[in-house]
This record gives structure tokens, C-alpha cells and sequence, in this order.
């Protein structure tokens, strides 16, 4: 009996070897291996079970979970409940308020702009008005902070507000009542020395942007105003909804099944975009101005345009923001916006990496296109590194004290202003330059035509650009 004993036993110990080689990985002991995901579910049992304090369980687990996702990359975010309604309106370019916009210069707060459409559009308020009350609070005695949270109501919510209109300096009442408004995204312009040349300004590519750009254009067409050649400024355009792009995109091409832009994710799937050869639009020369504010849906734009030698791009490197982002509903109300892949250009680069060991050439006049994260620019525009907000408080300041808010008044003075070449240096020009641009920007409402002189000195250089042979010159292979 000890004999069989111990020969079973043998065999027993050289199956289980064999056994073992022939698992492999697939062994009990693999199986059962601790993974990150059982040791974080083991941490939040024991914390929730076992923890001796007070714990806001909710508002932990929001904390776990954006510092997780903020862990992954620069974009990617998580929105708690709170925050995710905010988020959706966001992307659709919506805000809870009555339409206004202003500015507080010295103890006044200025409206600066009444948004088309909006319930403070309804009233007889302009810009230049001054706000003096809300509700029952005189603006004199809080700061532009609470201005903001006293007219940041729910939507339904009535607000009391008190405004002196300089036309006919008189106070009106007006009880608003609060709504989703609309923010505007596209601006234009065209130059009253040359009318075939039109300005536009996008801010966002929300959602109805395509619709706004077209219907900006074909409000220059219905005034016979024939557009020939554009100037599109992206400058502090951080992105948006990318089809708002590709229904752009196609509107400056006219051949069908060119690859406007491609897609990939983390399993190497690809989408790909192509033109479709229906474009309303007949524009000859583009010149697209960017910043290192330009970012994600505007960068593409920008780099389309350039891939194909459609666009001379001007100003600062952009951003670099060329990855894609979904966002997905939590059962907790809250969100989860993820990188979930990365757009790829028809020149085959990519927005938001450097690769160093690889050439590429635009796709047309086979121009080499420098290396660099985000978009770099045909033709960079210097700009003053100092900083410019001082300048410009002082200088509003002046022109708030010499009560100048009358548009007749403030254009005179404007035009009266001036720089010494001779005695200020270029960051001195600059400043005054941009300052000009943003008071003709308040001041231009309800205009449609605005003069080089008028622009900063960026849009100067894109101005100079598309009505000279410089065009063409930054186009060419060299």
C-alpha cells in the first residue's frame, strides 16, 4: 500500500506540471491575478464601508473621476451633473440670459453689444447705453462680478434693469425675461475702397455656423455686392463641431472626391471626408488668420486650405489641438468628453503632433510645409509680446471720461489719433493699432463696410496680402 501511495502520488505531481505547461497564461493562478480595475472597486468598497468620518460620497466619486480622466490627456474631461447641461449648451452655442453684453470702464458698466434676437432685443436698448440698476441693486455699489450672477437667472426668470440711453438721455425700465440666447458667430464686413473683398470673423464652430457664414455672404449678395476674395479670421477660435467645418470646406472647392480630411482611432478604424462638388460659393483668393488661440475644428479649416495651396494662412502658430472627442452619458447625470481618436490631413499630417522625421509637401504646388505641432502660418505677423490689456484699460478709460460714446464723436476721435514712427517703437503702433480695431468693432454696429485704417495690424497684413502679386508669391513653390 505505501508503494501505491507513492506512485500515484508521482503521477499525480508529473500531470500536474504537464498540466500547468499545458495552461500556460490560462492557469487558475492567471485568472485569478488582481487587475487595476478590482483594486480600484476594492478601495471605493472599503472607503465607502469602512471609512470613520464624514464622506460627501457624490461629490468623492466626482473628485475620482476627473482626476482620473485628467490623467489621460490635455482634453479629455469629466462634467458632473451639475456642469454636463452647461456643456450641452456649449457645444450648440447657447447661453441662459437676456443678450446683452458690456463692459465696465472706471465705476460704469457700458453695454457693448445687444444680441440679435434676444429678449434684451426687444427693448429700445443700444450700445453705449449704460446700466445702472438690477433688480433693486444700484450697479454703483458692486463689482462685475456680481453683474454677472445677478443677470445669470434661469431661464423664465424675470430681471428688473434700469438703463440710461445717451441718445436721448433718458432712463428706461424694462423687466426681461430670461431664455437661452443664442451666441453670434460670424461677423462681416466689406471694404469700402475695394467691396469685393469681404472681412469675416468666425468665433466658434457651433453648431449653425455654415448657415450664419452663408447667409452673412448671401446678405452682400441681395445688396449687389459681388465677394470675389475672402479674409477669414479664426483668431481665438478654440473649435467646435467638425461636420460645421467639412460643410465649409466644401464650399471652396469644386472638384468632387477630394479628401478634405480622415480620421483614426485607437483600433486604426478611418473615416474619411471628401468633397462633393456642390458649392455655392465663386471666391477666388482666401487669406486665413490665425493665432495660437485657433485650435481644433478652426485649425483644420486652416490646414485644409493650406494642404490644398487654396489659402495663403497668416499671423501665429495655432494651437495644435487635432484630436477627436465624443461624449458619453455617465448614470449619474454627469458626462465623460473623451479623446477618442485623431484627425489626419489629406497632406498626411497631423494637427497635433511633431513628426520631426517626416517631410511634408502641400498637395498642389508640392510646397514644403514647415514641422511643428498645430498649423504654422504661410507668412508669420509679428506681434508686440508685451502685454496689451493695461494699454487698453487706460486708453478706454480716456476715451469713457472725454464722454466720447456717441459713434460720430468716437470716430472723429479715433481718426484723430495717431503714432509717431519716428519716436514710438512697433509695440507702441501695435497696441494703438489693436485698440482702434476693438473700439470700430463696438462702434461698427448695424455698418457693413469698414477701411484698411480701421483694422489692427494683423488684418492689414492680410488686407495688403490679398490685393497685391504677394498673394500668389506665398503660393508658389520656392
Amino acid at each position: 500500500m505505501p508503494l501505491i501511495l507513492g506512485v500515484v502520488a508521482g503521477v499525480g505531481v508529473i500531470l500536474g506540471m504537464r498540466l500547468q505547461q499545458t495552461l500556460g497564461t490560462d492557469s487558475m493562478v492567471e485568472v485569478i491575478k488582481p487587475t487595476p480595475e478590482t483594486s480600484i472597486k476594492e478601495a471605493l468598497n472599503h472607503i465607502k464601508s469602512k471609512f470613520y468620518g464624514d464622506l460627501d460620497y457624490i461629490k468623492f466619486s466626482d473628485k475620482v473621476l476627473s482626476d482620473m480622466v485628467e490623467e489621460l490627456d490635455d482634453y479629455s474631461h469629466y462634467f458632473p451633473a451639475a456642469k454636463d447641461a452647461d456643456y450641452n449648451r456649449y457645444i450648440k452655442g447657447l447661453y441662459e440670459g437676456i443678450g446683452i453684453e458690456y463692459a465696465a470702464f472706471q465705476d460704469t458698466v457700458y453695454i457693448t453689444s445687444v444680441i440679435p434676437d434676444s429678449p434684451a432685443d426687444q427693448y429700445s436698448i443700444e450700445r453705449g447705453d449704460v446700466l445702472l440698476r438690477i433688480d433693486d441693486i444700484d450697479i454703483y455699489d458692486i463689482n462685475l462680478d456680481s453683474v454677472r450672477f445677478l443677470i445669470s437667472q434661469d431661464v423664465g426668470d424675470s430681471i428688473d434693469i434700469s438703463i440710461y440711453h445717451h441718445q436721448d438721455d433718458k432712463i428706461g425700465v424694462y423687466r426681461i425675461v430670461v431664455d437661452n440666447v443664442s451666441v453670434p458667430l460670424v461677423k462681416s464686413y466689406v471694404f469700402g475702397n475695394k467691396p469685393d473683398v469681404a472681412y469675416i470673423r468666425i468665433s466658434r464652430f457651433y453648431k449653425g455656423v455654415f448657415r450664419d457664414f452663408m447667409d452673412e455672404l448671401d446678405h452682400f449678395q441681395r445688396d449687389s455686392i459681388d465677394i470675389k476674395d475672402l479674409i477669414i479670421d479664426l483668431r481665438g477660435n478654440l473649435g467646435g463641431v467638425v461636420d460645421e467645418t467639412i460643410k465649409l470646406l466644401n464650399q471652396f472647392f469644386k472638384d468632387k472626391d477630394l479628401t478634405l480630411l480622415s480620421t483614426i482611432n485607437n483600433v486604426d478604424d478611418t473615416q474619411i471626408y471628401k468633397s462633393n462638388g456642390r458649392n455655392f460659393l465663386d471666391i477666388d483668393r482666401i487669406v486665413v488668420v490665425i493665432d495660437e488661440r485657433s485650435a481644433s475644428a478652426s485649425e483644420i479649416l486652416a490646414a485644409v486650405l493650406q494642404d490644398y495651396d487654396r489659402a495663403v494662412i497668416m499671423g501665429a502658430n495655432s494651437f495644435g489641438k487635432g484630436v477627436i472627442q465624443q461624449n458619453y452619458s455617465l448614470s449619474n447625470n454627469g458626462s465623460l468628453n473623451l479623446t477618442v481618436g485623431a484627425y489626419i490631413l489629406p497632406s498626411g499630417r497631423k494637427i497635433n503632433k511633431v513628426l520631426t522625421d517626416t517631410l511634408f509637401y502641400t498637395l498642389r504646388n508640392r510646397r514644403l510645409l514647415k514641422d511643428g505641432k498645430g498649423v504654422n502660418p504661410d507668412r508669420m505677423v509679428e506681434r508686440c509680446s508685451k502685454s496689451q490689456f493695461q494699454h487698453r484699460r487706460k486708453a478706454l478709460n480716456k476715451l469713457v471720461e472725454n464722454k466720447l460714446w456717441s459713434q460720430q464723436s468716437l470716430l472723429e476721435y479715433i481718426d484723430k489719433q495717431s503714432w509717431d514712427e519716428s519716436s514710438q517703437d512697433s509695440c507702441s503702433r501695435a497696441k494703438w493699432s489693436d485698440l482702434r480695431w476693438n473700439m470700430m468693432d463696438i462702434i461698427l454696429a448695424g455698418r457693413s463696410e469698414i477701411y484698411p485704417k480701421d483694422l489692427d495690424l494683423v488684418l492689414q497684413a492680410a488686407y495688403e496680402v490679398i490685393v497685391s502679386d504677394e498673394y500668389e508669391t506665398l503660393l508658389e513653390n520656392k
